[in-house]
């Protein structure tokens, strides 16, 4: 298994079809939040060539000259699987 950055459709093509989706957890949700400062990642999970967990990682620069980020709504994974 490995940790991957994923191209934004790949992203939203695993998020609509996840059981714990939520519109928060969608990139048009990312492109909404750019017009307040943030920038969008999108990450996942790969077990050979599946992806088996994603997430969309929001990115801020703090006042103070440092970054703040966050995963609206969390992670798309299998919560019940402990290999993950």
């Amino acid at each position: 298994m490995k940790f991957v950055i994923l191209e934004e459709k790949e992203f939203d093509h695993f998020a609509l079809v996840h059981p714990q989706f939520s519109f928060y957890q969608y990139s048009s949700w990312g492109k909404l939040k750019e017009v307040n400062g943030w920038k969008a990642h999108f990450v996942g999970y790969k077990d050979k060539d599946t992806l088996v967990a994603a997430s969309m990682i929001l990115e801020k620069e703090t006042p103070i000259h440092r970054k703040m980020f966050y995963a609206p709504r969390g992670f798309l994974i299998d919560y019940k699987n402990k290999k993950l």
